[in-house]
């Protein structure tokens, strides 16, 4: 099978001889370079112990030392030093033969680095220079956010499981969020606290006992107007902390929550260090990743190399402009499109790390595919009929598993194949990297499209008659297999007759059966035996501001409802045009509500939480803002009401929840329409409520557990 690797970009392994400046990364995977060149390292114990001369260097290393630990939990050979030594002379070799940095000393090796740049000790030295000037806040952002993108994983990333590195990968680790707290200090000491509120969420999520990481974002959310989140931000703290360490915030995290309480004076911005422009000296972070490299040019959509700090990994974002976010056909149907293409697993299908959307913008997190595009690719030439038709094998096989899930992709084009540097192909689905495809794409023009990319691939003298003939009538094809039995024929290729690896005609079948798990909208397709209870729904919901679905556990509340009911109000069983959006109560109500509905809002005003906490009317006025100016409506779905009386534990919002839900539903002009699922024995609770209780009577639908013919 021909290989793309010589498509994409790479470069050759130098194994020994005189070698250049060499270069030492840690802060990720162990790489080494000289000028630039990437050399051979050899396997995981050699690795290591070049990695431990790394971690040690300028000291030296014993050998006993080293044979400890490559043979940790294990009893070492015989041969053992031996070994070692056979170990050190290849790294000798690769790094420079006797002016390699490795050298002899006190019974052991010792790394020198007079002709070795460690990128440890660059993120190191940053840190020194830092510290000694620490009222310079722009320099302190400037050197940190260098040093930052040093990081490419968790240090040592490819050598985790070696005990012998375990104390250096923590203390780097450690010394990793102590920069990013103090850039974050020095980011807030220049009053840029609106630019951080995301990475800071995210931060505060990842690390949920890193007290620095809830004051910085406490005191951001409070210079950003919002008091009230900065309040619940210690809440959650508070709460974590007492869950699952038994413990209180300590005594300067509570000392700011009463400063806030207080609004004292000292939590103000000093007057010396004035906001910048809006848009000045970004960041570069979006909700816990760090932008690192732009791929291609702007426009509605920008591809970026990004890090992801949690999970120690570089990816690829798409990053959505906000003017484009917040058209309403694309509020409408980014998050559908993004589920419905990651719940497929295949693999030629870029995967769906992550994604979000709210009024200022949205994103996509995908894996990182070093080779680029195949647009790319193309740029440097034509490629021959075997790695077109090799290529055409990887791609077809991913848009056929986008079909066999009901999805259509609508721009099968070089833009959206990525190239892999070990010689495969990934498609991307329809709206990752561009717009969401416009609805009524059929899988005719998908195929149609496909057969073009075929031909802009390969040279034109390639492409012979009988291929042409394929080609031209490609998109009367009604299966993306047809395509390719219908080119293996015209160009005598053995290529895959049916993609997925499945032979003629045998088609992988789907499980419809869900166990447990509930049924998702994605689900719809499998999801049958109800259509008399989604009807009533439908009635319910034209005709009440609020419906309650109510039933024993397991009876398939929420199945109904995200498989049978929204899919219906999409498909325009209501009429007009609907916004739909999900949420659980949990905990803090009013923050899963806000979050609900921004993924829903084309525009955002600061202070949304304090708005809707205000009284019982913040929440009509807050959907009121947030809407778009037309006729558009909202169906709000609030999963699993139960946890509003078992998981939010403060009376007042409890109330004030119930209480806004009941003037929502009041009002005669609202353009929402609310739906809960409630357990059948919490039944009771929302009767205390007597207004709230009426409307739930009101507007009941039962479920009863299914039977066999469900």
């Amino acid at each position: 099978m021909t290989d793309l690797t010589a498509l994409a970009p790479s470069g050759p392994f130098q194994h020994a001889g005189t070698v250049g400046r060499v270069r030492i990364k840690v802060l990720g995977p162990l790489d080494v370079t000289a000028d630039g060149q990437p050399l051979a390292l050899g396997g995981p114990q050699q690795r290591l112990v070049l990695a431990i001369l790394v971690a040690h260097a300028g000291s030296p290393v014993g050998t006993d030392q080293l044979i400890d630990a490559v043979w940790y939990d294990e009893l070492p050979p015989e041969r053992a030093r031996k070994t070692i030594q056979v170990y050190v002379a290849t790294l000798r070799r690769a790094l420079g033969g006797d002016d390699a940095p490795i050298q002899s000393a006190a019974g052991g090796y010792v790394l020198r680095t007079d002709d070795v740049t460690i990128d440890a000790h660059e993120f190191e030295t940053a840190l020194d220079a830092v510290a000694a000037t620490p009222d310079d806040h722009q320099a302190t952002i400037d050197r940190l956010s260098e040093a930052l993108a040093l990081w490419n994983g968790r240090p040592y990333a490819d050598l985790e499981g070696a005990a012998a590195l375990a104390a250096e990968t923590t203390r780097l680790n450690e010394l990793r969020l102590g920069a990013l707290e103090r850039r974050l200090e020095a980011v807030l000491a220049l009053g840029r606290h609106r630019d951080v509120l995301g990475e800071l969420d995210a931060l505060t999520a990842d690390h949920p006992f890193r007290e620095g990481f809830t004051e910085l974002q406490m005191l951001a959310l409070y210079r950003s107007g919002r008091q009230a989140e900065a309040l619940r931000a210690f809440q959650r703290t508070r709460l974590t902390l007492g869950e699952e360490l038994g413990i209180e915030p300590s005594p300067r995290l509570r000392s700011l929550e009463t400063a806030i309480l207080a609004q004292d004076p000292s939590l103000d911005l000093a007057v010396d260090a004035a906001p910048v422009e809006p848009g000045a000296h970004r960041s570069g972070t979006i909700r816990g990743y760090e932008l690192r490299e732009q791929l291609g040019d702007p426009g509605e959509v920008t591809l970026w190399r990004a890090y992801q700090p949690a999970t120690g990994r570089e990816v690829t974002i798409s990053v959505f402009a906000s003017e484009l976010a917040n058209e309403a056909d694309f509020v409408k149907r980014f998050e559908l499109e993004i589920q419905s293409v990651a719940q497929i697993e295949h693999p030629h299908l870029v995967s769906i790390f992550d994604y979000w959307r709210d009024p200022g913008g949205a994103y996509v997190v995908m894996p990182l595919l070093r080779g680029g595009t195949l647009t790319d690719a193309l740029d440097r030439g034509s490629w021959s009929l075997a790695a077109g038709l090799h290529l055409l094998e990887q791609v077809a096989s991913a848009l056929s598993a986008l079909h066999r899930h009901g999805v259509t992709h609508g721009r099968v084009g070089s833009d959206a194949v990525f190239l892999s540097t070990d010689g495969h192909a990934y498609l991307v689905a329809g709206g990752v990297v561009d717009r969401p495809p416009a609805e009524g794409i059929s899988v005719g023009a998908d195929i149609g499209d496909l057969a073009r990319l075929l031909t802009r691939m390969i040279a034109p003298g390639d492409v012979t008659a009988d291929l042409a003939a394929v080609l031209d009538r490609a998109d009367h094809f009604e299966r993306v297999d047809d395509l390719l039995r219908a080119v293996r024929q015209a160009t005598g290729s053995d290529i895959v007759a049916a993609a997925a690896g499945t032979v003629e005609g045998d088609v992988p079948v789907r499980n419809p059966y869900k166990g447990l798990r509930a049924f998702q909208e994605t689900d719809s397709a499998d999801f049958h035996g109800r259509s008399d209870l989604v009807g009533r729904l439908v009635e319910s919901v034209t005709d009440r501001a609020l419906t309650a679905v109510v039933g024993p556990s397991g009876s398939g509340k929420s199945s109904v409802v995200k498989a049978g009911l929204m899919p219906a109000i999409r498909g325009g069983a209501l009429g007009g045009d609907w916004l739909i959006s999900e949420m659980f109560p949990g905990s803090f109500p009013f923050e899963e509500l806000e979050a609900a509905l921004s993924k829903v809002a084309v525009r955002r005003p600061d202070g949304l939480i304090a708005d809707l906490t205000s009284d019982d009317r913040g929440m009509l006025r807050v959907i009121k803002r947030i809407l778009p100016d037309d006729d558009t409506r909202l169906l709000l779905v609030i999963d699993q009401f139960e946890e509003l009386f078992s998981l939010t534990g403060d009376d007042g919002t409890r109330r004030l929840f119930i209480e806004s839900l009941v003037t929502l539903a009041a009002d005669a002009r609202s353009q929402v329409r609310v739906v809960v699922t409630l357990r059948a024995d919490f039944f009771d609770r929302p009767l205390d409520h007597p207004e709230f209780g009426e409307l739930v009577r009101a507007g009941l639908v039962t479920v009863a557990m299914p039977d066999e013919d469900s």
